[in-house]
């Protein structure tokens, strides 16, 4: 078996689910290769609309809301008509014919859209997936047309099925690594980061990007917790946020700004608290590690259901401003019944072993027996 996963730089998320997937192939030693999708448009739109993407996060969301909602009324008039460019389809279709691909995964909307018309394409058998990595319908997806979708959780089944109608729907949830999956003690991860084991620990992230305004947020945990927890904040690869957070951190020790790492399993182990922007992979990793979960302003448009989603099952707070995110974590850190009910909550609703269970049913799909 040879699979292809489909990603996308639009956001850390798409990425980091086709890494998991990637990790569970190498371990079952199935070829596998990852690729951002938007290469077979060209690779400087590619770095383009990651920069886009980007800027538009961290100095426009209203941007995201509104063209989300566009999206939304757009696909009601396209839903039906071929709006992939043909030049993108072919370059994919020239890459899975010479590399001999039997599955493809996408891990994004415009991915599984330029799949769909490569399959109206070529008279190969191949088998198409798209892993959908947020809590809710996405716009565009009734202009695709796979093999199986691999949604997060069962309750979201019958948005996909009103707007696509009847399609094999697996609700097997969002795809972590196996450091996510598998976890470690507190105390361990904690001697491993060189992170104090008698205070708490407050784990604050802001994605890949650094977003939201964590600088605030930080100041008000200071004033709140008033030195009774140390606060981590991982600033992704945002630089100029790592350097303010520095600077503030010199006048008070409890404050640890971390620059980009790839270890955020580890953090999340030696933490109490966790506060993170409601991204859908950062929500499932939190969950399948069983930390209360505070979320912060969402970037307009999906992360906002993901907060509708996530809190109407228990499974996180989330604030509104500085002030109430600070008092939702005091809360937490002091009243251990409230953590321990988001935690029954979050084991009920995710799944670690999503990865696990795609490729089970993409072997059991593509085996000769």
């Amino acid at each position: 078996m040879k699979i292809l996963i489909l990603s996308s730089n639009n956001g850390g998320g798409h990425n980091s689910v086709a890494k998991a997937l990637l990790e569970e192939a190498n371990e079952r030693n199935i070829a596998c290769t990852v690729i951002d999708a938007m290469i077979f448009l060209s690779p400087k739109q590619s770095e383009e609309m990651e920069k886009l993407h980007t800027n538009a996060a961290l100095h426009a969301p209203s941007l995201f809301k509104a063209g989300n909602s566009m999206a939304i009324r757009l696909e009601q008039k396209v839903r039906y008509t071929n709006r992939a460019q043909t030049r993108a389809v072919e370059h994919l279709k020239q890459f899975v014919l010479s590399n001999q691909f039997d599955a493809i995964i996408a891990t994004q909307v415009f991915a599984a859209i330029l799949l769909t018309e490569m399959r109206a394409r070529t008279t190969e058998l191949l088998l198409t997936c798209f892993v959908v990595t947020d809590y809710c319908y996405i716009p565009f997806t009734a202009m695709t047309n796979m093999h199986a979708y691999f949604l997060p959780h069962q309750d979201v089944i019958p948005a996909y099925s009103q707007n696509i109608g009847e399609r094999l729907f697996l609700p097997y949830g969002i795809p972590v690594s196996r450091q996510i999956a598998q976890g470690r003690s507190k105390d361990d991860a904690r001697m491993e980061l060189d992170i104090d084991l008698r205070k708490k620990m407050i784990l604050v992230l802001s994605g890949s990007m650094g977003f939201g305004d964590v600088k605030a947020i930080c100041r008000e945990l200071l004033k709140t917790l008033a030195g009774t927890a140390n606060i981590y904040v991982l600033c992704g690869r945002n630089k100029q946020l790592y350097q303010e957070l520095a600077d503030l951190s010199r006048t008070d020790q409890t404050l640890h700004p971390v620059e980009y790492v790839d270890c955020v399993g580890t953090y999340l182990d030696a933490s109490d608290v966790v506060l993170s922007k409601p991204g859908g992979l950062s929500a499932t990793e939190v969950s399948v590690k069983g930390k209360p979960l505070i979320f912060t302003k969402p970037i307009p448009g999906w992360e906002e259901e993901n907060v509708r989603f996530l809190t109407a099952r228990g499974m996180a707070f989330v604030g509104e401003t500085p002030v109430e995110l600070a008092t939702l974590t005091r809360k937490l850190i002091t009243e251990d019944a409230i953590g321990t009910q988001m935690i029954e909550s979050q084991k009920k609703h995710s799944n670690g072993y999503a990865a696990r269970d795609i490729l089970n049913f993409l072997e059991k799909r593509l085996s000769p027996n």
